[in-house]
Formats: structure tokens, C-alpha cells, sequence
């Protein structure tokens, strides 16, 4: 969060004055963390991928509609999502040992 917030303060005069504006269905990209009780592991483990995999297409999202005004705004928020998805390896690794 820090290296989008560092590209994008360092940048947003620029597309203040360019008009730009993120067009992101906010709708899409939520999702519930509340667990029903007795909830498995294996539950568990799914909700979070599933999270994972939302989180990670809403900055893939960003970058791509930044790409053609900001070079900082869309190379950060690729290597977040980049980031973001050894998190769903490593889940995916979980959830198969508890098959």
C-alpha cells in the first residue's frame, strides 16, 4: 500500500489536472469476512482465496485504467497484485493438505 500511495501522491497533481478518475464498480469487488461459527478449515481457506483472488483483480483493474496516464500508478499496483498472489499459492498448498 505504501509504494501505490508514495506513486500516487507523487503523481496526483497530474492527473487532478488531467481529470482522471478510476471508474471501479465498487459492488464487484466486496465481499464478507464474517465466518458462520463451526466454520472448517478448509472453508476457511476457500474464503480467504476467494478474497485473495477479488483483491487482486480490483488492483489489476486500477492498473489497467491508469496505464495510459500514470507509468508510477499501474506498475505498483501490478507488483501488489503480484505480490498478493504468492499469498494464493500458499493457500491453494493449504487447502490440499487438508483434502
Amino acid at each position: 500500500m505504501t509504494q501505490i500511495e508514495r506513486a500516487y501522491l507523487g503523481v496526483i497533481t497530474d492527473a487532478i489536472e488531467g481529470c482522471f478518475a478510476f471508474d471501479i464498480d465498487q459492488e464487484q469487488y466486496q465481499f464478507t469476512t464474517h465466518l458462520e461459527e463451526g466454520a472448517s478449515y478448509s472453508e476457511v481457506l476457500r474464503r480467504a482465496l476467494k478474497m485473495e483472488k477479488k483483491i487482486i483483480e480490483c488492483y489489476l483493474v486500477a492498473a489497467e485504467q491508469s496505464q495510459y496516464l500514470m507509468a508510477d500508478i499501474p506498475r505498483a499496483f501490478k507488483l501488489v497484485a503480484k505480490k498478493r498472489s504468492e499469498r494464493i499459492e500458499k493457500l491453494q498448498s493449504l487447502l490440499e493438505v487438508t483434502k
